[in-house]
């Protein structure tokens, strides 16, 4: 039999399963700030699009394009569009070369053009191909690239940078230096896959892909089913899940100088979590659901200004049901748009029962700036990093003191292998 639940990282593809690591981490737990501000969530009555898991998705104007998705046990390929001016949903028809069913995969809009990477398929596995779509003349490309490109993986993240596309992470085959490079831990015989740790970037004006040296971060694991956006030349990575549990740790990438820092924030932090959804929207981050160490799912949806470091929760009223791996779409004038995900996690079947059809939406221009109290001199506690200092992005060179990181190459580990800055 053949069939995937990447949703929880259980596969049977072929004669092959496993289940990726679910064991519990430290959970860091700290008191939330007072919201500067109020969102509500909305819904689109007139709009019900068949529910999926896993899918992907990427904007243009007001419109969300989505690729793929795993729904009712079946890998979908076909490429849709919402509307979300006059609310219609339509598939689009492409009757020439186009990729095959894909979860997990990424989409990301670069100009006139959606570029569509990775992904899984029940029947051929893990893929490493890039794909492009023009909007305009309605066709797919397969793309051939030049460059070390990544290795075949699903559940990574791409992230828009200017004109380029960055990917991070993922779950898939070991390459040989990953096989080589675990030779020695026990208890791997066999297991010919992994989580990833590294980054590539894509440039769509010349078709080529570069493997940039980046300089590690203590501590920080490899991950797949985590977040990232991007931020004033800043990549912000949240969450996921490795080989032992799912996280809460939050790095950032300095796409400029190419080193990983811990981003240094205060606030309450969202609990540690896979499957969770994030987007950009100015300095905020927003990242909504996910699936929690019990297997339950979220329904919060937290927000982190990336200026001050500080997290809040800016919902009132009801909020959508919990789920995770649904999309979050930001849309130019301002809007919010999640669409899918799936929920009530089945341990027995290894599956979720619930995927969502519904199209929810909130106005992000309400969105603050969250005050930060003032610093308190007691140390914090395991993964927790002391903020309170104001940081201006706008000047990067100013590292003394600040809210958003501090080089993990000056630092040390704590017992529970998370780093802590020198002098903190």
């Amino acid at each position: 039999s053949s069939g995937i639940n990447a949703e929880y990282g259980y596969y049977i593809t072929n004669n092959l399963s496993f289940i990726m690591g679910n064991e519990q981490g430290s959970v860091l737990n700290r008191e939330p700030l007072e919201s500067p501000c109020k969102v509500t969530w909305s819904k689109y009555d007139t709009v019900q699009i068949n529910g999926r898991e896993g899918h992907a998705s990427a904007t243009m104007c007001n419109k969300v394009y989505i690729y793929g998705g795993l729904g009712s046990e079946e890998c979908l390929y076909e490429l849709a569009v919402l509307d979300t001016d006059d609310g219609s949903f339509k598939e689009i028809q492409v009757h020439e070369q186009k990729p095959g069913p894909l979860c997990n995969a990424s989409l990301t809009s670069i100009g006139s053009k959606l570029f569509l990477f990775g992904g899984l398929n029940r029947e051929t596995g893990w893929n490493n191909d890039i794909w492009s779509f023009d909007v305009e003349f309605g066709k797919w490309a397969k793309l051939t690239a030049t460059g070390i490109k990544p290795s075949p993986r699903d559940k990574h993240t791409a992230v828009r940078w200017g004109t380029k596309i960055v990917i991070y992470g993922g779950f898939g085959p070991a390459t040989e230096a990953d096989l080589l490079e675990d030779s020695e831990d026990e208890g791997e015989e066999g297991v010919q896959f992994t989580w990833f740790n590294d980054v590539f970037i894509f440039d769509p004006e010349n078709n080529s892909w570069e493997a940039p040296n980046v300089a590690e971060c203590i501590g920080m694991m490899p991950r797949a089913a985590h977040s990232a956006t991007i931020y004033k030349d800043r990549m912000i990575v949240f969450g996921g899940k490795g080989s032992k549990a799912r996280s809460q740790d939050l790095y950032v990438l300095d796409l400029g100088t190419l080193g990983w820092s811990i981003f240094k924030d205060t606030g309450a932090r969202p609990l540690p979590s896979s499957f969770h959804s994030a987007t950009q929207c100015g300095q905020f981050m927003i990242i909504y659901g996910g699936r929690l160490n019990d297997n339950s799912h979220s329904s919060q949806l937290n927000v982190l200004d990336c200026e001050t470091g500080g997290w809040y929760d800016p919902v009132e009223g009801e909020s959508p049901a919990p789920r995770g791996q649904c999309t979050l779409s930001m849309l130019g004038d301002g809007r919010l748009v999640m669409f899918g995900g799936s929920n009530k996690f089945d341990m027995f079947l290894q599956c979720c029962q619930e995927y969502d059809t519904k199209v929810y939406y909130l106005n992000c221009n309400e969105l603050k700036s969250v005050k930060i109290p003032e610093p308190v001199p007691e140390a914090m506690e395991s993964a927790d990093i002391s903020v309170n200092q104001q940081y201006d992005l706008s000047n990067p060179s100013n590292v003394t003191n600040d809210a958003m990181e501090d080089k993990c190459t000056d630092g040390k580990t704590d017992e529970s292998g998370d780093v802590m800055l020198a002098g903190v």
